[in-house]
């Protein structure tokens, strides 16, 4: 590993590791119902289910470029279904550039760069779509 390579701490990992795999199921989701009703609109519920796991990982990118472009759904105005789904590949998007950023390849798994001496390994896992 690069001793210049970029680190995050532990818990930064669990909420990646949390929030990452409820992104894309929240993803796939709105995906088929904008392919049934692009200009749909979603309801408050779904909204307020969708921005309870972009918040988060907005929280996360807080210190990442890609923040400028990571908006939350508006909830007194719900958007479109085709909208939601741009909203939130846009998050896939910056979720898998963090994970470039803060990730090295061993032996065919993945290991973050952490600040503690302690590595956590999760398998490969790069299908984002």
């Amino acid at each position: 590993m690069d001793k210049n390579q970029a680190k995050i701490s532990d818990v930064d990992i669990e909420q990646y590791e949390l929030l990452v795999p409820l992104l894309r199921a929240m993803y796939d989701e709105i995906k088929e119902l904008s392919k049934k009703k692009p200009d749909g609109s979603l309801n408050k519920f779904k909204v307020g289910k969708i921005n309870r796991i972009l918040l988060p990982l907005k929280e996360l990118m807080k210190n990442e470029p890609v923040l400028q472009f990571l908006d939350v759904l508006d909830e007194e105005t719900p958007p479109f279904n085709s909208d939601a789904v741009l909203v939130l590949r846009e998050y896939i998007q910056a979720t898998k550039m963090f994970s470039d950023k803060y990730t090295h390849q061993v032996s065919g798994s993945f290991d973050f760069d952490i600040n503690t001496k302690s590595e956590w390994n999760r398998s490969e896992d790069n299908n984002l779509s």
